[in-house]
């Protein structure tokens, strides 16, 4: 039997809003307090994220130059990528441990969610 997966991405605010099914058009990743975040949005919701970031972005000072960084190691990126999983995993409602081994199930369903994983 064949079947066929077809993946979307939809807006997380709109989502969040009770409006299911409305298609992001991009992907924003930020970060506050130490912590990082990524969400999916329309084009609209992303301008106003944006606009409303905008003053404090032009008073803030860059954390580095994004000209001179160095790529991540294979270890940095794999590190790197299990970060993004956990916060997928308690965005979804499920509790991880921030150390040690994330569950194959997770993993399973993030991969589902979001896509194979480039480091594993």
């Amino acid at each position: 039997m064949a079947e066929q997966v077809i993946r979307r991405q939809v807006d997380d605010l709109e989502r969040l809003r009770g409006n299911l099914g409305v298609e992001a058009d991009e992907q924003i990743v930020f970060g506050l307090d130490g912590q990082s975040y990524k969400i999916d949005l329309t084009a609209a919701n992303a301008e106003g994220l944006r606009k409303v970031l905008a003053e404090y972005i032009s008073a803030a000072r860059p954390l580095f130059d994004r000209t001179t960084t160095k790529q991540l190691s294979p270890q940095q990126a794999k590190r790197a990528e299990l970060e993004e999983v956990r916060l997928w995993a308690e965005s979804q409602g499920v509790r991880v441990n921030r150390r040690g081994r994330i569950p194959q199930s997770i993993l399973d369903a993030y991969e589902l969610a979001n896509g194979r994983l480039r480091h594993q």
